[in-house]
């Protein structure tokens, strides 16, 4: 089961919020006139219908489909929409020319500061998100996140997503009800949903685990200790008969255990290691992906224990 994730950044979030310059250093296009009088037309139009699920049932009525016809249009004439696709797919194909088949496409801003609900966020990322899935074809499993959890659950059940990784961990029961709600009964793939974990909350939160219902943990911190212990937790309860919950952690030149630092040479609790700013260019999240970086990197995790 152990696997590699890349993360593949669509950032339509900086690219509508930073200024020209740092436009400019991470070689965004700036946004046309055109494109705001579209952003502002689409103000207003993710409101319940959509958050809630009603836009996802072709009967509601004509005027909700030719609105969401409307929408899409909308964003696929912009004219970044091309530059954000495109980046996407070449990232993905990056990841693939080195062996990575697990991927998430990401439209979180790379950084808490940047909690942006723009409705033209949402519609981007579900045109986004059909035309990459669609490029991907069945050779990738393939994640969204996005700043919205809700959003995410919504196009990830519309367009078969493998999982959902969440960017506001206290949503997840609300995000299991709505991908619930989209999928029961209908032979809909259900996407797992990958929650942010800290190792200093473990004991704190997760000592009941069978009454948490977790579907998939991202782990962060460097206690490598923690993760042990949280994983040995996790086998008892597989063994047990419950559901196996995936770990997630990221790649590091040193881990810590206990209080000693020491080089990473072993997987531990992990399953999956995701991949995002130590494969590109300077570390930075919204620079373009480092193939000698990532072919490094790769090389490196294949020798972990």
């Amino acid at each position: 089961m152990r696997s590699i994730i890349g993360v593949v950044r669509v950032p339509v979030i900086k690219l509508l919020c930073a200024s020209p310059e740092w436009r400019s250093f991470y070689g965004y296009p700036e946004t046309a006139r055109k494109d705001w009088a579209g952003i502002t037309e689409l103000r207003g139009s993710t409101p319940v219908d959509v958050l809630w699920g009603k836009g996802m049932a072709p009967t509601v009525g004509g005027d909700l489909l030719v609105q969401t016809s409307h929408c899409l249009k909308l964003v696929r004439n912009m004219s970044f929409y091309k530059f954000l696709l495109d980046k996407a797919v070449d990232e993905a194909r990056a990841y693939s020319k080195y062996g990575v088949r697990h991927l998430v496409l990401d439209f979180s801003a790379s950084d808490e500061h940047y909690d942006v609900n723009e409705p033209a966020v949402y519609w981007m990322a579900r045109s986004i998100s059909d035309d990459f899935r669609n490029a991907c074809g069945d050779d990738f499993k393939v994640g969204i996140r996005i700043v919205n959890d809700i959003w995410a659950t919504d196009i990830a059940c519309r367009f078969g997503y493998d999982s959902i990784f969440s960017t506001e961990s206290w949503h997840w029961g609300n995000m299991a009800l709505e991908r619930n709600r989209a999928t029961d009964g209908t032979g809909r793939k259900k996407p797992a949903i990958y929650s942010d974990i800290h190792t200093h909350d473990f004991n704190d939160k997760f000592n009941g685990l069978a009454d948490a219902c977790l579907e998939g943990a991202v782990v962060h911190g460097e206690d490598e200790d923690a993760v042990d212990s949280f994983g040995k937790r996790r086998d008892a309860l597989a063994n047990a008969g419950a559901p196996r919950i995936p770990i997630v952690g990221f790649y590091s030149e040193e881990i810590r255990r206990g209080e000693l630092h020491s080089d990473m040479t072993e997987w531990g609790a992990r399953d999956y290691i995701m991949l995002d700013k130590e494969v590109r260019e300077n570390n930075y999240k919204c620079k373009s992906i480092d193939e000698r970086r990532l072919q490094n990197i790769v090389d490196l995790i294949a020798k972990l224990r």
